[in-house]
C-alpha cells in the first residue's frame, strides 16, 4: 500500500530565519504575556482570536503557518515572532481541510511538521482511493520511518490499527482488537525510537443499548526495543478535574486524545472532557453540555497535573491542531463556540447553545523547575506494564442478508433518516458526535444510507457547515451513502428535510425561523418526512400538506408506533384524540412508511428502500416513489399487488393477488393485511392441543419509579418466559422456583429515563374458556385486572397502576416460523382501495409495508382461479 500526501515542501519564508534565531536566543516567546497553569507556561497568540466562523484549524511548518477552513475555502496566517500576520496569498494545501488523508513516500517530508483537525474528523485512504479507516494520525521517527494509525471496523467493533513502512514493506499491526469500541487514535515518536499510541474506548455494547456517548476512557501504550507496554495514566479524577478546586463542576468522559512529542522527549497529551453546565441530576443537564480541552505532559519525572485550555469549550468533535516547536514548547490552535458563558442566558429548549465558532491559538511551554509543577502522586517515575492485546471477539451485529427478497433488479437498502448528534439540544450527553454518528452507521449499524438530522434552530452557521463537510467526507466510507439533512420545527409539526445536493442544502436551515412553511423547499431537491404523529408536545397538523414534497412519514420512531391509536407499541405520549397514520390514509393522503431511531436507541428502527442503485440519487428516487417499508429490526419484506410495488398506485383486477414474502430472521407471531384501515386477514399459529390455547400477551406501561419488580398473576392462564421488547430498558421475567410455565411471574423494570418505554411480550396459554380468563398486575389495592374480552378488544391504556397507564393485549398463537410466503386474494378489489401489510415478531419487533393504492381497473372481469 502506498499513501499520498498532497503537498510539497516550500522554501522557508525570510521571517522564519529571524524567528529561529530569536528562538535559539530565547527572545521570541518570552516577549509574550505568559500565565502559569501548574507547571505549564501558557500564552495566547495575538491575531487569531478575532477570526469568527473558522472551522478545523491546521498548523504546518515552515512557519509555523496557521490554516483554517472558511466558507469559500481556507485562510492562512504566519507567525512573525510576535503575532500572527495575514498571508495575502495563502498556501494552497486543500488536503489540510479535505478530511481525507493520502500519504505518499517522500524522504523530504516529515508528517510531524503539520497537524490538521479535519483529518482527525475524517478518513484515511490508500493511493487508489480505497477506504482504510477513520480518524488518521501519522508521524515519522528520527530515521524517517513513517507510521500511520487509524481505527477500523472489524467483525464486532472498532479496532486501532497501525501501519508502518511503505509499499511492499508495509506492516500492519492491530493494537486494540477487543469487542470494546476503540477509536480516535493518535501517535508520536521520540528521539530514542520509541513509538507512543493513545486512543479512547467505550464498552462492548457501543451503540447497541442506548446512545453513542455512554462511556469513554483513555489508553496509552508505548513500544520500545522490548515490545509494547501500557503506560499508566493519571487517575480519572486527575484527568477530569482541576487540581485543588473544592466542589469543582462535574466533569466526565476523557476522550479524543492527541499526542505531540518535543525533541527532548517530553510527551504532551491533549484530550477533551465532557462538562455539563448544571449538576448531572438536573433535568436540564443533558441539554447544556460542553467539551473542554485538557492537557498533561509526561517527562522522566512523571505526569504533570492536567490543566484546561482557556476558552476551549465547544462541541464533541476534534477541533485541535498542535505541533512541537524546534526549540521547545508546542503551538496549539483550536476553535470553540464559548457556550459555557452562553448557558446561563438560555431559557427554552429551542434556543441554540452555540454561537459562531471562534479561532484560538496559544504557545505552551514547560516551566524549568525541579518539580515540573505539580506531579501527579504515584506516577513519578511513571510506570508501565505489558500491554494486553485482546483477541478479536465474535460477531454481535445483525448484518443484512443477501437480497433474495424484493423486486428483480432492485437493491434492498437499510437506512436511518433521523439521527441526532451533540449539535442538537436534546440528549447532547449521550447522542455522540457527528463523526461518530457516521462511524456507527458504517460500522456496527451496518447501514447502507444515513442522514444526521440535527435541529435547525440549534445549529449555528459553523456547526451546520461542519455537518455538511462531514456528510461529504464520510460519503462512500465502507460503502455508506450519506445524505444531507436537518430537522425543521414548523408551526404545524416537525419534519426531517432530506437532500442529495449540497448546493440546495447549504442555506436551507436558515431560510426562515419558526413560522416558515414548506413552500420554502423545492420538491426537486428535498423530501420532507413528518414525524411524531399525534405527539403530545409537537402534534402534527397535517390537514394541509405538500404531497409532492411529503412522500414519506415516520410510522415508527423510538417512542413507538403512530400507526393507529389502538395499535401495538403506541407511545404513551401520543394524543388519543389526534390523528394517526391510518387516519390520514383514510382521508386520502398518500405516503410511504419509514422508521427512524431519532435519539439514543440505535439499530432499533430502519428506513428500508428498494432502490435502482447504491447512490444518493437512486435512494432519493426510491423515497419519492414511496418504494419503502418501516422496520424495527432486520426483517426482510416484499409486498406486491398484481405487479404494483409497495408505495405504487395503479390498475388491478378484482381477483388480483396480494403477494407477501417475509424473512423475519426469528420467529414470527403474525402477519396481517390492513385493507382500507381494517384488519382483512391474519396469518398466525393454530392451537396444537385441545386442552389449552396459546397466545402472546403484550404488556406496556409508563415509568414506575421505585418499583422495579412488577408481579403479574393469572386466573385460568399460565405465563412463559417474557421477552423484553427491543430498544427498551429492563430485564426479562423470572418465574417462582424457575418454573417454565407459571400462574405468576415478576417483570423487572430498570429504567430511570422519564421517556423510557416499558414493555414485554409474554407467551401465554390458558386452560379455561377465554371469558373466564383474567390477568392482574401488582398486589394489594393497586391491582388492575383485565378479563379476556378486555385483553382482546384492542384498547390501549385502559388501566392504571400506581397512577401510570398500563395496557395488556392478547394476540393469537405465534406462527413460529421466521419466514412466510403467501398471498391474499379477496376477489373483490375495487377502485379506491388501499392496502398494506403489518409484520409482528414474537419478540415484539415489527415491520410495515408502504401502502398500495388501486386507482382504476377492470372490476367486472370474471374471477378466475
Amino acid at each position: 500500500m502506498v499513501y499520498h500526501v498532497l503537498f510539497a515542501m516550500q522554501n522557508p519564508r525570510p521571517f522564519l530565519l529571524l524567528l529561529l534565531i530569536a528562538l535559539s536566543l530565547g527572545l521570541a516567546w518570552p516577549l509574550l504575556g505568559f500565565s502559569s497553569i501548574g507547571g505549564i507556561r501558557f500564552a495566547s497568540l495575538d491575531g487569531a482570536s478575532r477570526i469568527v466562523d473558522a472551522r478545523e484549524p491546521a498548523l504546518r511548518f515552515p512557519g509555523p503557518e496557521l490554516h483554517w477552513k472558511t466558507d469559500t475555502g481556507s485562510a492562512t496566517m504566519a507567525w512573525d515572532g510576535a503575532k500572527w500576520d495575514d498571508v495575502t496569498s495563502p498556501s494552497e494545501h486543500s488536503f489540510l481541510h479535505s478530511g481525507s488523508l493520502f500519504l505518499e513516500t517522500n524522504p523530504s517530508l516529515a508528517p510531524a511538521s503539520f497537524s490538521a483537525s479535519s483529518l482527525r474528523n475524517g478518513v484515511a485512504r490508500g493511493s487508489d482511493g480505497t477506504f482504510l479507516g477513520w480518524s488518521p494520525d501519522f508521524a515519522n521517527d528520527a530515521e524517517g520511518h513513517a507510521f500511520l494509525v487509524f481505527d477500523r471496523f472489524h467483525k464486532t467493533s472498532f479496532d486501532v490499527v497501525l501501519h508502518e513502512g511503505n509499499g511492499l514493506d508495509l506492516t500492519e499491526t492491530v493494537l486494540a482488537s477487543s469487542q470494546r469500541f476503540e477509536a480516535h487514535a493518535s501517535l508520536a515518536t521520540d528521539s530514542t525510537g520509541r513509538l507512543w499510541v493513545a486512543w479512547d474506548e467505550s464498552d462492548d455494547q457501543w451503540g447497541r443499548g442506548s446512545g453513542l456517548h455512554e462511556s469513554r476512557s483513555l489508553r496509552l501504550i508505548m513500544r520500545d526495543a522490548s515490545g509494547w507496554h501500557q503506560v499508566e495514566l493519571p487517575s480519572s479524577q486527575d484527568l477530569l478535574m482541576e487540581n485543588g478546586i473544592p466542589g469543582a463542576p462535574y466533569l466526565g468522559m476523557p476522550e479524543l486524545p492527541r499526542l505531540v512529542m518535543e525533541e527532548d522527549g517530553a510527551l504532551w497529551m491533549f484530550y477533551r472532557v465532557m462538562r455539563p453546565f448544571t449538576k448531572p441530576d438536573s433535568h436540564t443537564a443533558s441539554r447544556r453540555i460542553a467539551w473542554e480541552i485538557r492537557a498533561t505532559v509526561l517527562t522522566a519525572k512523571g505526569w504533570c497535573q492536567p490543566f484546561t485550555l482557556p476558552q476551549s469549550d465547544g462541541p464533541n468533535h476534534d477541533t485541535l491542531a498542535v505541533v512541537a516547536m524546534p526549540d521547545g514548547g508546542v503551538v496549539a490552535a483550536w476553535t470553540a463556540d464559548g457556550r459555557m458563558e452562553h448557558f446561563s442566558d438560555l431559557k427554552i429548549w429551542g434556543e441554540s447553545v452555540m454561537t459562531e465558532s471562534v479561532l484560538h491559538s496559544a504557545f505552551l511551554q514547560r516551566e524549568e523547575s525541579s518539580s515540573l509543577g505539580d506531579v501527579v502522586p504515584g506516577l513519578s517515575p511513571w510506570t508501565v506494564r505489558p500491554a494486553e492485546m485482546a483477541p478479536v471477539g465474535s460477531d454481535f451485529i445483525d448484518t443484512p442478508s443477501e437480497n433474495k427478497i424484493g423486486p428483480p433488479g432492485m437493491l434492498r437498502l437499510w437506512g436511518d433518516l433521523h439521527r441526532h448528534s451533540d449539535l442538537s439540544r436534546c440528549s447532547m450527553d449521550t447522542d455522540g458526535s457527528v463523526p461518530d454518528q457516521f462511524r456507527y452507521a458504517a460500522g456496527p449499524g451496518a447501514l447502507d444510507f444515513v442522514a444526521v438530522t440535527d435541529h435547525h434552530q440549534h445549529l449555528s452557521g459553523s456547526s451546520w457547515k461542519f455537518l455538511l463537510d462531514a456528510t461529504d467526507r464520510f460519503h462512500g466510507a465502507q460503502d455508506l451513502v450519506t445524505l444531507y439533512g436537518f430537522e425543521y420545527a414548523f408551526p404545524d409539526g416537525h419534519r426531517n428535510l432530506i437532500c442529495a445536493d449540497r448546493s440546495a442544502a447549504i442555506d436551507a436551515p436558515s431560510l426562515s425561523r419558526l413560522g416558515a412553511d414548506l413552500s420554502l423547499f423545492d420538491a426537486k431537491d428535498f423530501i420532507a418526512i413528518p414525524h411524531q404523529i399525534a405527539e403530545t408536545k409537537s402534534v402534527l397538523d397535517w390537514d394541509i400538506g405538500n404531497q409532492e414534497l411529503e412522500t414519506q412519514v415516520e410510522i415508527y420512531q423510538r417512542r413507538g408506533s403512530y400507526e393507529n391509536r389502538d395499535g401495538i407499541r403506541t407511545p404513551r405520549q401520543a394524543v388519543r384524540s389526534g390523528k394517526f397514520v391510518r387516519d390520514y390514509l383514510q382521508e386520502g393522503k398518500r405516503f410511504g412508511f419509514l422508521a427512524s431511531s431519532d435519539h439514543q436507541f440505535s439499530n432499533g428502527a430502519f428506513a428500508v428502500v428498494y432502490a435502482k442503485g447504491r447512490d444518493r440519487e437512486s435512494i432519493m428516487e426510491a423515497l419519492r416513489a414511496r418504494r419503502s417499508y418501516a422496520a424495527t429490526a432486520r426483517i426482510d419484506l416484499d409486498v406486491q399487488l398484481n405487479g404494483l410495488l409497495m408505495g405504487e398506485a395503479g390498475e388491478v383486477a378484482a381477483d388480483a393477488k396480494l403477494e407477501i414474502v417475509v424473512d423475519a430472521k426469528t420467529e414470527l407471531a403474525c402477519v396481517e393485511v390492513i385493507r382500507n384501515g381494517e384488519v382483512a386477514h391474519v396469518w398466525s399459529g393454530v392451537s396444537r392441543n385441545t386442552e389449552y390455547t396459546e397466545g402472546l400477551l403484550s404488556l406496556r406501561f409508563g415509568q414506575i419509579t421505585g418499583r422495579p419488580d412488577l408481579p403479574l398473576h393469572g386466573k385460568g392462564i399460565e405465563f412463559g418466559e417474557a421477552i423484553l421488547m427491543d430498544g427498551e430498558t429492563g430485564a426479562a421475567s423470572y418465574a417462582p422456583q424457575g418454573q417454565a410455565w407459571s400462574k405468576g411471574i415478576f417483570l423487572r423494570y430498570l429504567s430511570q429515563r422519564p421517556q423510557s418505554l416499558g414493555g414485554w411480550v409474554i407467551p401465554v396459554r390458558w386452560k379455561l374458556p377465554l371469558d373466564q380468563v383474567e390477568v392482574a398486575l401488582g398486589n394489594g389495592s393497586q391491582r388492575p385486572a383485565w378479563n379476556g374480552e378486555e385483553m382482546t378488544a384492542g384498547s390501549e391504556w385502559v388501566k392504571k397502576y400506581w397512577g401510570k397507564p398500563v395496557s395488556l393485549r392478547l394476540a393469537p398463537q405465534k406462527l413460529g416460523s421466521p419466514t412466510l410466503n403467501v398471498f391474499y386474494q379477496p376477489q373483490d378489489w375495487k377502485q379506491g382501495d388501499w392496502v398494506y401489510v403489518r409484520v409482528i415478531r414474537v419478540d415484539g419487533a415489527m415491520a410495515w409495508s408502504s401502502p398500495i393504492w388501486i386507482d382504476e381497473g377492470n372490476f367486472d372481469s370474471e374471477v378466475t382461479d
